[in-house]
């Protein structure tokens, strides 16, 4: 460094968003019966608004869903690629299918941990 230039040695604040939970590289074990039936609900709603599925939901938020299961907002919302509006718009729907799915498998298949 040459005399006069200064040294900045600040250190870079957060930027305040909220991390979902660093699943990014994880190979998840989802459950493929479930995965199916909620691309089929996205290919449904897509379809009936007239935009691509991946608008509603990426692959890799619907293999999140079906790994870990979401029963209430909270869970839902710490699925990466789910913000308000998307839970606003589809997370009820989605949710139930969850639900329905998980009264229907066994205990043992029903919830996968974090």
């Amino acid at each position: 460094m040459s005399k006069g230039e200064k040294r900045d040695n600040r250190q870079s604040k957060p930027s305040g968003k909220r991390r979902k939970s660093g699943r990014k590289d994880r190979n998840l074990d989802y459950d493929q019966k479930l995965y199916e039936l909620l691309t089929d609900k996205r290919k449904a709603l897509a379809d009936e608004k007239h935009v691509p599925a991946y608008l509603i939901f990426s692959n890799a938020t619907l293999e999140e869903i079906a790994c870990f299961m979401p029963m209430d907002r909270e869970a839902f919302m710490d699925i990466k690629g789910v913000g308000d509006n998307k839970y606003a718009n589809y997370g009820a729907a989605f949710m139930d299918i969850v639900k329905n799915y998980a009264g229907n498998v066994p205990d043992e298949i029903s919830t996968n941990s974090l």
